[in-house]
């Protein structure tokens, strides 16, 4: 069923919606209850030129959902090691070093945590932690 939606930002909107009266009449008040998503798309690119990021508009807006990304899984592997120590010091260090980044290609172009880190530590730097993770 087609229904057409007036945003909270004044916006309308034609959507398909599916299912049962009660399920439509839900997506319909979620729908409401939100900006539309071009002006969703611009806040967040206002906020994340805020924060830092540069590049156009679509770049940005790209690029700051590859940073939230990488960092999280980036989170999650200092989550998941055991305690304090070489390991979680190499993840500390990279995190911060990719924390500066504000160039929306540089993220576009390392989309993968493992390609960030890598960008992150020289291979001295991680041999060295290496290391000290064997010695401990």
């Amino acid at each position: 069923m087609q229904t057409t939606i007036r945003h909270i930002c004044g916006h309308t909107e034609t959507v398909q919606l599916r299912g049962p009266a009660d399920e439509r009449e839900r997506a319909v008040r979620k729908l409401t209850s939100r900006p539309c998503r071009e002006c969703e798309t611009a806040r967040r690119v206002r906020a994340d030129k805020a924060a830092g990021l540069t590049g156009s508009d679509k770049q940005i807006a790209w690029a700051a959902d590859i940073r939230a990304d990488v960092t999280a899984r980036i989170e999650e592997v200092k989550a998941r090691s055991a305690a304090a120590g070489p390991e979680t010091e190499m993840v500390d260090l990279a995190l911060s070093r990719l924390a500066a980044i504000t160039d929306a290609d540089w993220w576009i172009d390392h989309q993968s945590a493992q390609q960030a880190m890598q960008a992150m530590l020289t291979d001295d730097e991680i041999a060295d932690f290496r290391r000290r993770a064997q010695s401990v």
